[in-house]
């Protein structure tokens, strides 16, 4: 299939059906149409929505003739009439005819080559026409409707500038956007900005003329008229020049990368070319076929068009040999040249592009010829086919908005920004004051708390002692009125300083330790929310309505698709163990695919009916569509399911178990849906807990299912497709292993070859672990930062996999217990409770105090709880090791989810599958004696500032020491350790030593006098699971510096 990433399309009506998206009328046949190609809502790929030509360009705005796919393939006339188009919407610019003058007349003194680059020749040089003339001479001039200014109807739309709401009668002034997949679809929208924003950011936009040409101008008051003229005068001539290059984008002549060959020729080829297609066009498509056949050129599949373009393209310029990498098709491409379609692997998509592809003769068939006057006639003669090259524009500059969005790019200087306001003012006084303190970037809200700047009121107001006036008094809120507060805010006053200095009330005195206060909190929320609107804002409309979640009705272990609406009365087909069903996925960062398949052969709960539920579309979006179709027979039902599933992957189902990928074909995932979710563990229980009421708060925090679904919800896991903790074991080893091809690709040497196995190594990572990249393309993986990350996440769903399938393990105890406690029987751990007042705790929390690093200073810790824990068999595993000298207390720190697995399993070296990378000396368990150091990896955030670490004995005995990192397969003989070495360490003068010996490195940190390291503090890492012991557990509040101003 053809890879076009154009973001428009002009061809001929195939028939009379189409619609103008425009008008809304019909598209007559053979009729030139346009098509602004968007996201298809029903399947993972573009669609066209078609125009009449004036439709089109009432509505669209594409930079250049390369943005138009399958241009180079219409008439030539019709190319002209494109090209004559795009020449006058580029003569349209923000400023008249004098300002470029002017500028022509300067550049033109200095290079006029630059003239040309810059600008284009032939939309500049020459007279303006009559039109252009005679709007001047009368004194009137033409709106710029690509940009608007009014009054916001709504305080709804934020400023593209500073992120902010714009407050409901305002002015505001929109650029028109065509550019983005928005802008394309509704054929332009206004991304509105604040009018200071504007001011700051007109050259940015594009905006360069007065700003009496802003559509809408003369519809606002006298007033806000003058003042836009003086804060939008028409910028200088100098700078016109210096940006007209950044805001209009380049002309239509740079952007063509070569243009070596003359219109007469390209118009000699066009019109040989459409010779041969209209007659092509009164053959029946049979003998169309096989003369493509004959030629041993591949049949399109797409559409009969398709067929003629390429026959026409052939009967030419000579049959095209195919790709000399992988054997695939070559098809031609507007602007672009000759593109393979065929694939160098089963991962990989060819992405062979050649201008002057190799070619043979064109052969007609004897029985053809015989019969046939025109192809008598025929002859082939092989040629290259003449075409200009040119960069597609539409495409980066839609990506630039897409990632734009959401992002502060202007930060305006507001009195009252993050101050709340109550006030006793009603009616239409009420209804200006909330304007106007929005305005200045406050919020009127109608309580009256401890969270409140100042309280609007008349002075009368004091005496007459209302509700809201106690409640200020009782609260040492001041009283301030309105008009002479905002007279002086008019004037540059400091507004904290106002509400002191004109407090009408006896009582306050404390406003700025309040205000302040109140301001830190709402910039941490702001912060908080502003990172989830980025996220949300840059989102197109096919992700913001995805369910976070899809409840699952098991019938036999196995989920019935809701989306089937069989649920209630029918469950998926089982024939000897084998279960009728598949997920399948593909993703491809080639062609932006992020593609999803489900197929299920449902078999009725009372009767002999069978239906065949199919489901597809793009992950973590809406996008796509389902279809549940009921059958004669069990028979007919199977076959159905069969040809689908070797529509998809291009496998036989019978040989399902000995699956081969397929080239651009899916793969199945690997689902264990298991049984349903496990039981809430505050679910209500006539049994009541034995354990004690922080141990039960520990393991809610181990078992928390919300936050399972965060962390993957991080890392961009799909948990539609991939249920929290149902992929397989068996799939993500494969995924470690692929990470491990791909780390040893990363470090290749071999540049040539090393971006295709890298793409083709991603392609098989995304399709084995499904990821939600909305409708953006996948990300490649070609760096070790973003190796590790997934590494990491990999490690993460292997940790939450365990914990999971604890959760939903029976057993025969579980109905005489509390949920809690039978999650904790399964942790096979005694864990026990430490109090305040305890020896033990104590020395825990100095450990705590004196070792946070001072480089690790974004946050403080404090202790919630300590555990004293005792694992399964630990003891007895670790007795060999009590001989050793040299035992410490060190830190060992995790996601929390990480938790339920090490405790119930160890803690656990990365499987063999996983590549060596992110690892200071190479896969093991790694230990600090500073707590920051392992604090650091409990991964605690502003929104959960929860971590837990352990504290275990580690035999340390003889160690070998390192300066430097090293990847370490074995230990030199007579050591049982290693160290990494740090310029900082716990003063060992201070280290305590508690029962048989076991060192606690509770030191203040001192220099180790070891500069030559590379490591700021000591690590320790281990290779096997035999060294170490768990001792404690601790529950740490994580207060990151922004956050210690709520009160904790």
């Amino acid at each position: 299939m053809e890879i076009d990433e154009s973001p428009y399309r002009a061809e001929y009506a195939k028939s009379g059906r189409s619609k103008c998206k425009g008008c809304k009328e019909g598209i007559e046949k053979d009729h030139l149409r346009l098509a602004v190609m968007i996201q298809s809502p029903m399947f993972d790929g573009k669609q066209p929505n078609w125009y009449h030509f004036n439709c089109f360009f009432a509505k669209q705005r594409p930079k250049t003739v390369a943005d138009i796919g399958h241009f180079d393939s219409i008439r030539w006339d019709d190319q002209q009439k494109i090209k004559t188009k795009l020449d006058s919407e580029q003569c349209d610019k923000s400023f008249d005819f004098t300002i470029v003058s002017q500028v022509v007349s300067n550049i033109l003194l200095n290079d006029p080559l630059i003239l040309m680059t810059l600008i284009g020749v032939k939309s500049l040089i020459g007279t303006p026409d009559p039109v252009s003339t005679k709007k001047k001479s009368t004194g009137k001039k033409k709106e710029n409707a690509n940009f608007n200014v009014e009054y916001a109807k709504s305080g709804r739309a934020v400023c593209c500038g500073c992120q902010d709401k714009i407050v409901k009668e305002d002015i505001r002034i929109g650029k028109m956007d065509y550019d983005s997949d928005e802008g394309r679809r509704f054929g332009g929208i206004n991304r509105w900005h604040h009018l200071e924003c504007f001011v700051k950011l007109r050259q940015d936009l594009g905006f360069l003329d007065l700003a009496s040409s802003l559509s809408g101008f003369l519809s606002l008051k006298e007033v806000d008229r003058t003042n836009l003229k003086n804060l939008l005068p028409r910028m200088t001539t100098t700078t016109v020049a210096a940006n007209l290059d950044e805001t209009d984008g380049p002309s239509s002549s740079k952007k063509i990368k070569s243009n070596t060959h003359s219109d007469l020729e390209i118009k000699k080829q066009n019109k040989l070319i459409f010779k041969y297609r209209d007659y092509l066009k009164s053959y029946p498509v049979k003998v169309c076929k096989e003369l493509l056949e004959y030629n041993k050129q591949e049949i399109p599949e797409s559409n009969h068009g398709a067929i003629y373009d390429r026959l026409s393209d052939l009967l030419t310029f000579g049959n095209l040999l195919p790709c000399d990498e992988c054997g695939g098709q070559l098809v031609f491409r507007s602007s672009i040249g000759y593109q393979c379609l065929g694939y160098k692997n089963e991962w990989l998509k060819c992405q062979k592009v050649m201008a002057e592809p190799r070619r043979v003769e064109f052969k007609i068939p004897t029985h053809i010829l015989e019969n046939d006057d025109f192809f008598k006639k025929y002859k082939c003669k092989i040629q290259n086919r003449l075409f200009e090259k040119s960069d597609i524009t539409s495409i980066k500059q839609s990506s630039t908005i897409q990632n734009d969005k959401g992002l502060v790019k202007v930060t305006r200087i507001l009195p009252l920004k993050n101050m709340e306001f109550t006030t006793l003012l009603k009616g239409s006084e009420l209804k200006q004051l909330k304007l106007k303190v929005a305005k200045f970037g406050g919020t009127i809200v109608s309580q009256c708390t401890n969270n409140i700047a100042a309280v609007f009121a008349n002075p009368d107001s004091i005496m007459k002692k209302s509700v809201k006036i106690k409640e200020a008094e009782s609260l040492e809120i001041e009283v301030v009125e309105p008009s002479s507060f905002f007279d002086a805010i008019d004037k540059g006053g400091n507004a904290i300083e106002l509400i002191v200095k004109q407090n009408l009330a006896p009582w306050g005195g404390k406003a700025k330790e309040r205000i302040e206060r109140r301001q830190k909190e709402l910039e941490l929320d702001y912060k908080n929310k502003s990172n989830l609107k980025s996220k949300i804002s840059g989102k197109s409309m096919y992700e913001k309505s995805v369910p976070t979640s899809v409840k699952l009705t098991l019938k036999g272990g196995i989920a019935v698709e809701p989306q089937s609406a069989l649920e209630h009365k029918a469950h998926v087909y089982k024939q000897n163990n084998e279960v009728w069903n598949a997920n399948l996925c593909l993703s491809d960062v080639l062609t932006g695919k992020n593609s999803y398949y489900k197929l299920q052969l449902l078999e009725s709960d009372n009767n002999n009916r069978y239906w065949v539920f199919r489901s597809w579309g793009r992950i973590g979006t809406t996008i796509g569509g389902f279809k549940t179709i009921e059958h004669d027979s069990l028979q007919e039902a199977k076959q159905s399911f069969e040809f689908y599933y070797e529509d998809q992957t291009g496998n036989a189902w019978r040989n399902r178990n000995h699956f081969v990928k397929m080239p651009g074909k899916k793969v199945p995932v690997e689902t264990d849906y298991g049984q349903d979710a496990a039981k809430a563990l505050d679910s209500i229980s006539n049994i009541p807990s034995k354990l004690p009421e922080t141990v039960q708060r520990l393991i809610r925090l181990l078992f928390d299912v919300e936050s399972m679904k965060k962390v993957m919800y991080e890392f961009e896991l799909d948990l539609q497709k991939m249920p929290l903790g149902k992929l397989s074991r068996n799939q993500l080893q494969q995924a470690y292993a692929t990470l491990n091809e791909l780390n040893s690709m990363i470090d290749s040497c071999d540049e040539k070859n090393k971006r295709d196995k890298v793409i083709m190594v991603t392609n098989k990572f995304y399709t084995l672990i499904p990821h939600d990249f909305g409708i953006k393309t996948p990300q490649l993986i070609d760096s070790k930062e973003i190796l590790n990350a997934k590494l990491e996440m990999i490690g993460s769903l292997m940790e939450i996999q365990i914990a999971y399938s604890m959760m939903d393990k029976k057993t025969s105890e579980d109905s005489m217990l509390h949920p809690l406690d039978t999650h904790y029987m399964k942790l096979n751990c005694v864990i026990d409770e430490l109090h305040s007042d305890m020896n033990e705790f104590n020395i825990i929390q100095q450990y705590i105090i004196n070792t946070h690093a001072e480089t690790h200073s974004s946050y403080s810790l404090s202790v919630k709880d300590v555990f004293k824990v005792v694992r399964s068999g630990e003891e007895k595993r670790f007795k060999p090791f009590k001989k050793l000298h040299n035992r410490k207390l060190l830190w060992h720190g995790s996601r929390i989810t990480n938790f339920a697995a090490i405790l119930s399993q160890g803690l656990r070296i990365a499987p063999k599958e996983a590549p060596v990378t992110g690892y200071m000396f190479g896969k093991g368990i790694y230990f600090a004696d500073m707590v920051s150091k392992s604090a650091n990896y409990c991964m605690a955030s502003h929104g959960n500032n929860t971590g837990l670490l352990l504290l275990c004995e580690v035999a340390l005995g003889n160690m070998v020491e390192y300066k430097a990192s090293e990847y370490i397969e074995k230990l030199p003989p007579g050591k049982h350790s290693c160290m990494g070495i740090g310029r900082t360490k716990p003063d060992p003068d201070q280290s305590l030593f508690i029962e048989d010996k076991i060192e606690v490195p509770l030191g203040k940190p001192i220099s180790s006098n070891i500069n030559d390291t590379t490591l700021l503090y000591n690590e320790y890492p281990f290779f096997l699971h035999l060294e170490f012991n768990f001792s404690y557990f601790i529950d740490l509040c994580i207060f990151f510096k922004c956050m210690l101003y709520n009160n904790y």
